[in-house]
């Protein structure tokens, strides 16, 4: 039980971590696209909702595909990816607002949760460039 609640903390903690990075991604692309940008922690806040809802769909997709014994192959795990960009998607497209303070929509959403994953992916991309080369 312990265990499980240390992965929690570290969850939480991560998601509190990565979402001051998300903020600035938020921020830069609801510039570009709607030619607003929100302040900080409005921006802040949306990236943190939408990485713990994206998470808590996760882990409940995981425990109904363990419970009727399933099992996590390669196109569950897409399948999960795909699911956590919607709900991440969905999250920003009610919790940002514009100038007139209506939500951006869901088109908007998935704009700022597109490039949120090419920036993820960017950064994976140098991380394993890194350690490629560390010995």
């Amino acid at each position: 039980m312990a265990h499980v609640i240390g992965q929690l903390i570290g969850t939480v903690i991560g998601a509190a971590f990565w979402s001051l990075f998300i903020a600035f991604i938020i921020q830069y692309a609801t510039n570009k696209k709607i030619a607003y940008k929100p302040n900080y922690r409005e921006a802040y806040k949306a990236a943190l909702l939408a990485y713990l809802g994206a998470i808590t769909t996760g882990l409940v997709l995981g425990f109904v595909i363990g419970l009727y014994g399933g099992e996590m192959s390669g196109g569950v795990f897409l399948t999960f990816i795909l699911i956590g960009f919607l709900v991440t998607a969905y999250i920003y497209s009610f919790t940002i607002k514009d100038a007139s303070q209506t939500p951006i929509g869901f088109g908007n959403g998935i704009y700022i949760a597109f490039l949120q994953l090419l920036f993820a992916g960017a950064i994976i991309v140098i991380i394993m460039l890194i350690l490629s080369f560390v010995d």
